[in-house]
């Protein structure tokens, strides 16, 4: 059917709706397994995965939960984490290291264990500069000797992808990784299909990224995604300017009371009535309360009494 939504031909897989329907699909999973073969090399080869929960509780209510972009296990029992993250994120390395937590403790077994754990792998797409110290868009992080510089265990294994640091042009790209991330960079600004993005792994992604062969559900769940985008885009607007509004009457206080408190105070108020006003309008959104105290940092009660 002709595509009437206007937009690129091909759908942009840095954005939720697209990243899920391409890789976080059962029946879709060749694509994930070519990524994911992509990315970790030779020294890993993954022949199987299947999908696990997204969603990561604590031991208790109160607790702080996770919630992955795709959560998976291969064949031999290795767990895979797999972010795309395209807002600058301060503390990444941090959350990271907190994600994988939840599936290192999963393994432990009651009664008599030696400890011995599964790798876990935390895999970030990132639309953003992340290391500074390294040129290359994919490094790998994991625990080593600070003297020697060699690794003490193979169990915490972190790797990022920083997409800005790629800037091949398609002839100059080497290997299934980089035409990978040149899919994840250039997809929708693609007017025809390059010849060498070709192969049945590339004629299943284009085949379902291709916008004029979506069918009417698909098109319509396509543009209730892009409405909730939009409304989001617009409350994180509004938390922005109320960020600056806290911001000026900092500088305001800063010189009634001193620079650094009313600073601290102005900023403090900002923030606050910024998370407000987000988590206002993801109500009105109908999105759920346990979401709602992830994004905010409120307590379900809290957001509940707004």
């Amino acid at each position: 059917m002709k595509n009437n939504v206007e937009e690129a031909l091909y759908l942009n897989l840095l954005t939720d709706f697209g990243f899920k329907r391409v890789f976080a699909n059962e029946e879709r999973k060749i694509l994930l397994i070519s990524l994911l073969n992509a990315i970790l090399g030779d020294r890993e080869t993954v022949k199987d995965i299947y999908y696990l929960q997204t969603e990561q509780l604590g031991e208790k209510n109160e607790n702080r939960r996770a919630v992955y972009d795709i959560h998976c296990k291969n064949e031999r029992e290795e767990y895979l984490i797999i972010e795309m993250q395209i807002g600058k994120q301060l503390h990444f390395m941090d959350r990271s290291l907190y994600y994988v937590t939840f599936p290192i403790q999963a393994q432990a077994k009651k009664g008599k264990w030696n400890y011995a754990l599964k790798p876990v792998y935390h895999i970030g797409i990132l639309d953003f500069i992340h290391d500074r110290d390294s040129e290359y868009y994919l490094n790998r992080y994991s625990l080593i000797n600070e003297k020697k510089f060699t690794k003490i265990s193979s169990t915490l294994n972190f790797i990022t992808i920083e997409l800005p640091k790629f800037r091949k042009t398609i002839e100059e790209c080497d290997g299934i990784l980089d035409l990978w991330v040149y899919c994840f960079r250039n997809l929708p600004k693609m007017r025809e299909r390059p010849t060498q993005l070709k192969g049945d792994i590339f004629d299943f992604l284009f085949e379902l990224t291709d916008m004029n062969r979506f069918t009417t559900s698909e098109l319509d769940a396509y543009r209730a995604y892009r409405r909730s985008s939009e409304q989001y885009d617009t409350v994180e607007l509004i938390a922005e300017c109320s960020l600056q509004e806290g911001l000026q009457e900092g500088w305001k206080r800063g010189r009634e009371e001193g620079l650094e408190d009313g600073l601290r105070k102005g900023l403090q108020k900002g923030k606050i009535e910024g998370m407000v006003e987000i988590a206002r309008n993801l109500r009105k959104m109908n999105f759920p309360i346990a979401d709602i105290a992830e994004a905010t940092g409120f307590t379900p009660e809290q957001i509940k009494q707004l």
